[in-house]
């Protein structure tokens, strides 16, 4: 609730923010559009979670999520988005003159999706005027097979607009088409090594992944690049006849656009920096490193990683690290191509972790090492990689370092770099048994090809974590309707199951119904025969390519959905469950389980049980037929806060015993027993006693939320300010004024842990 108060509160901070600001925000857009640079980025488990971001010049958007098959958006989540307003000065299109224009960035997070699924997201304005296109993202399946795209160094640039469709979107559509031609599947995810933009402070080269096709069907995921922080203006040094790029400051910078997980550094994550990070995919755990920084940051970096892998293990297969600069140089085999970055820097972390695969960029020459392990060539060693360019700035191989090391360099004379277009990208296809790379150019030609097996077998983890999305899957359809009813429906959560390619449902080996259309959550079966459970087998065909066969339960006994109300209290010393029934004719007896543990039948709708049962013990009441068939479930367990004694009650005993442990035991006088009236309504009773179990259970982070005014006055009495502080805060005083011939020496009362109005005096002692 406290999340919640607080998105409303901020939504109406930036609707507020909205209009103050509107004339500016249209008098310097300077090529900010209404909805830009949506992405879709990984969560830290993407079986499960995932992040989106985009910029905007509203300073409020909705954000739209919806299941794979509602193309209409009919079932879609509208989740209205305050945006964060960055005021920092972006370079200008015509010229290298900053020009600050505002721009809103947005984050959205998703939890609790389904495993395998695809899902449709948007963004539009409020008033609906604008609106990305309709984006797609597929959280991770937990099957051990998956497959991703491996790319870096694209540059894109607002001058070199045809780069985009000519190389980068052509090469990862072929790649999505070997993949399928391999009989691998789909591809949902990409992997960047960075430099995604030629200026990080360039808006409108960051605007060439508008609506892009790598933004709208991709988990995207990237280590930041030198060039994703390029400011666009350049020093020229006159002797050397070179010049060079400076860093952005943050908010300006690519990096900002983008919304990963922040487990990275936690100083880097407090100061919203999210360039370390890592994400579960599938049964990969993939880390990235922030190499830019890594010179001043290496050793933190460097325990980050192990900490990071300590914590997961158990819950992966492959570990795959990431960052831009080279672990080894493409132009040279230099294992220390910039301080902190390198092979060099990074080869003991990486053989005590036991990374499979090393990925890096900058060196726009493809490089690809043996594994190595100890600084030798080990097959139980590390494969170190660097991707080529893709589209321009093509470099060629100068020097041939660490020879032996080296399994392929591509490019090996001046002017022939060995990939047609000097452009490359490759793919991964990830199994249990093995990870197999391919690298391709703009004629679609496999220019290099190997594979790596496993150093860790297929967790454990991965299989239960699928076994539960099962059980989430089943439980998601239920059978409505009972005796009397015209028809029975199939209805399902249209969100769990929405990535359904096509359903068949049969009765006794009787086809209901098949289909591959769903613009709706339920199924009509028809009106199937009257006080009688029937089993379904359903057969769902996904829009992966698997499958799924289970079976639904359900009855159309009319006593079903008729019982209700079940409880749990106490009475005597014993527990007592009690419930309703509007109908019990066909009722022969109740039965309550402890789990698998009957704890009585009842032929009435009550039982007391001999003995008090534990107060988190769940119960579950069945009711039978004559037939001993079961037509009724339902679980409860006891919820009554404040009832410390347990017996069925709130009252001043309990609230004397909940005050008693906060004051350790102390007798209270009644002016005492008044502080834990918390809701000030004269009374200390259930009402307070709960919001102290509330706070007690974690529940609550306060129990009261009342604020009160501390004043501050001079020693003369003449106001200095005035404050609100919430109870048990400390108030913020202001600068004492100072006094000729003393010194200010602190105020008359306390001014931390505020529970009261105060006004506070200054202390002023002469000097001698």
């Amino acid at each position: 609730m406290k999340k919640l108060f607080f998105a409303l509160g901020t939504f109406v901070l930036a609707l507020l923010l909205f209009f103050s600001l509107g004339s500016i925000a249209q008098a310097k857009q300077s090529g900010v559009g209404k909805i830009d640079c949506l992405v879709c980025n990984p969560g830290e488990d993407c079986s499960t979670e995932l992040r989106f971001a985009w910029r905007s010049s509203e300073a409020s958007c909705y954000f739209y999520f919806t299941s794979g098959n509602d193309t209409r958006f009919a079932n879609a989540r509208k989740i209205p988005v305050a945006g964060k307003l960055n005021k920092e000065a972006f370079t200008n299109i015509s010229s290298d003159t900053p020009v600050e224009i505002p721009v809103y960035t947005y984050e959205v997070e998703i939890d609790n999706l389904v495993s395998g699924t695809t899902y449709l997201y948007k963004a539009t304005t409020i008033d609906g005027s604008a609106s990305s296109e309709v984006h797609n993202a597929t959280t991770a399946s937990s099957t051990g097979s998956f497959n991703f795209i491996w790319m870096g160094d694209d540059h894109l640039t607002h001058e070199s607009w045809s780069k985009r469709t000519t190389f980068t979107n052509n090469m990862l559509k072929q790649s999505v088409n070997q993949v399928e031609t391999k009989g691998a599947g789909d591809v949902n995810l990409i992997v960047s090594t960075g430099d995604t933009v030629a200026y990080g402070s360039m808006y409108d080269d960051q605007l060439e992944w508008n609506d892009d096709y790598a933004f709208t069907n991709f988990v995207w995921a990237d280590s930041v690049g030198n060039h994703d922080y390029y400011e666009r203006w350049s020093t020229y040094n006159a002797s050397s006849g070179s010049s060079s790029s400076v860093m952005t400051r943050y908010p300006m910078s690519w990096e900002a656009s983008r919304n990963m997980p922040d487990n990275g550094i936690e100083s880097y994550v407090s100061l919203g920096y999210k360039s370390c990070y890592y994400f579960i995919y599938n049964s990969c755990l993939f880390v990235a490193i922030d190499s830019i920084a890594s010179k001043y940051t290496h050793d933190e970096q460097e325990q980050w990683l192990k900490d990071t892998v300590t914590k997961m293990e158990g819950q992966f297969q492959w570990l795959v690290v990431f960052e831009h600069y080279p672990f080894f140089d493409g132009e040279t085999a230099s294992e220390t191509h910039y301080s902190g970055s390198g092979f060099a820097n990074w080869w003991k972390a990486f053989d005590e972790v036991g990374v499979d695969l090393a990925l890096s960029g900058d060196s726009h020459v493809y490089l690809r090492s043996k594994p190595l392990k100890n600084r030798q060539v080990d097959e139980t060693g590390t494969v170190y990689m660097t991707c080529p360019q893709i589209g321009d700035r093509c470099r060629y191989i100068e020097e041939e370092q660490n020879k032996d090391w080296m399994a392929v360099r591509i490019g090996s004379k001046t002017g022939d770099y060995g990939l047609a277009d000097n452009s490359g990208l490759g793919y991964f296809i990830v199994t249990p048994e093995k990870m197999t790379y391919t690298l391709i150019d703009t004629t679609y030609k496999e220019k290099d090809s190997f594979e790596i097996y496993p150093k860790r077998a297929l967790p454990d983890g991965i299989l239960e974590k699928q076994k539960v999305q099962d059980e989430i899957l089943a439980s998601s359809f239920e059978i409505l309707g009972n005796n009397g009813s015209d028809s029975e429906v199939l209805v399902f959560d249209f969100n769990r199951v929405g990535y359904m390619k096509n359903l068949q449902v049969k009765l006794n080996g009787e086809t209901l119904f098949t289909g591959n259309e769903f613009e709706s959550s339920y199924i009509d079966l028809g009106n199937l025969e009257d006080n009688k459970v029937f089993e379904l087998d359903l057969h769902i065909e996904f829009l992966d390519g698997s499958n799924k066969d289970f079976k639904v339960y359900g009855s159309t006994y009319a006593p079903y959905g008729t019982i209700g109300n079940f409880t749990v209290g106490v009475k005597d010393g014993k527990t007592v469950l009690s419930w309703e029934a509007n109908t019990t004719n066909l009722i022969a007896k109740y039965e309550v389980f402890a789990g698998d543990t009957s704890l009585g039948t009842a032929t009435t709708t009550s039982l007391a049980l001999d003995s008090k049962m534990p107060l988190d013990t769940v119960y579950t009441l069945k009711a039978y037929t004559t037939n001993n068939e079961l037509i009724y479930a339902q679980n409860a367990s006891y919820k009554l806060f404040g009832d410390i004694n347990y017996d069925g009650a709130v009252n001043e005993t309990d609230c004397d015993k909940i005050f008693d442990s906060i004051f350790n035991g102390a007798a209270l006088s009644d002016q005492e027993k008044q502080f834990g009236d918390l809701n000030k309504d004269g009374k200390v009773n259930f009402a307070d006693a709960t919001i102290i179990m509330l706070y007690q259970s974690g529940k609550i982070e306060k129990t009261c939320t009342e604020k009160y005014t501390v004043t501050f006055k001079d020693d003369l009495g003449a106001d200095l300010s005035s404050v609100k502080v919430i109870y048990g805060e400390d108030a913020q005083a202001p600068q004492a004024p100072t006094k000729e011939g003393y010194t200010f020496i602190g105020w008359t009362k306390p001014i931390t842990n505020v529970t009261s109005n105060l006004v506070v005096y200054a202390i002023y002692q002469k000097n001698e």
